[in-house]
């Protein structure tokens, strides 16, 4: 229990569990899941595929960003980066998961 815990699971169950207990815990991570989730879509408004966090905008098709109106030129990975964080708002990552989702490599 503890090490799958520390290996990242959410939550475990021992046996025998009562089914009721089983499905009570899975609508829980489904509701934290679906709160965590509901932010990805802000900023998207006008039907543009733009990503807009505060005062950053981003334009995943064109490869921009601006920051307060200006444009900010960045190198292919920290765009690829700072896309990927901004389309998964709330999600905590661990550094080899970047490196894995952005440089495909472990």
């Amino acid at each position: 229990m503890i090490r799958g815990l520390g290996l990242g699971a959410d939550d475990y169950i021992t046996k025998p569990f009562d089914p009721s207990q089983l499905v009570a815990r899975v609508r829980s991570h489904l509701k934290r899941y679906a709160r965590l989730t509901a932010d990805r879509g802000r900023g998207q408004a006008d039907g543009t595929d733009r990503i807009v966090i505060g005062d950053v905008t981003i334009e995943p098709k064109t490869w921009r960003v601006w920051k307060k109106g200006a444009e900010v030129k960045l190198p292919n990975r920290e765009f690829e980066l700072l896309r990927f964080l901004a389309e998964t708002p709330n999600l905590v990552f661990s550094r080899e998961a970047l490196f894995e989702k952005i440089w495909g490599c472990e």
